[in-house]
């Protein structure tokens, strides 16, 4: 029963991650310095999956 909860929780992370960054790269705005250190982040994150 852990198990399951802990890939759904893992599984919820990652479409949480997905749908930020969906958000940051789809924002006409110029990204901040801290949201452009996020979206290298979660880009570098998806890349080493």
């Amino acid at each position: 029963m852990w198990e399951i909860r802990e890939r759904d929780l893992a599984f919820k992370d990652k479409l949480t991650n997905k749908k930020l960054l969906e958000t940051l790269l789809t924002r006409t705005k110029p990204l901040t310095d801290l949201e452009v250190a996020l979206k290298n982040k979660l880009i570098s994150e998806m890349l080493s999956m």
